[in-house]
């Protein structure tokens, strides 16, 4: 296999992870694994980046302004959280990350 080849395969394996995870998103039973999987698309949609010369982002894939929630009051302002629970929000700055409710 050449360098291209290889390239391409790996292109087709990270399209492939990406719309696995864009779909898991949807589904996620929880917080932390909405926040993993987050994540993990995240990872995907950079490395895909890197092997094409794009600049694509998650957003590119999935409306983060309107991810599920698990429960627990809406809080008042919801500047910078993506979901919640009862117990924690799920921010993101250079990655994705529960925190504890405030």
């Amino acid at each position: 296999m050449t360098y291209i080849e290889e390239d391409q395969t790996r292109i087709d394996q990270l399209e492939t992870e990406i719309a696995h995870y864009t779909k898991a998103v949807i589904v996620a039973d929880s917080l932390q694994q909405l926040c993993d999987y987050l994540n993990r698309l995240d990872e995907r949609v950079a490395e895909l980046n890197t092997l094409t010369g794009l600049d694509g982002s998650i957003e590119d894939y999935i409306d983060i302004t309107d991810l599920s929630t698990f429960g627990g009051d809406e809080p008042s302002d919801t500047m910078g959280i993506y979901s919640w629970d009862p117990n924690k929000f799920l921010c993101a700055d250079s990655h994705w990350y529960t925190t504890a409710r405030y």
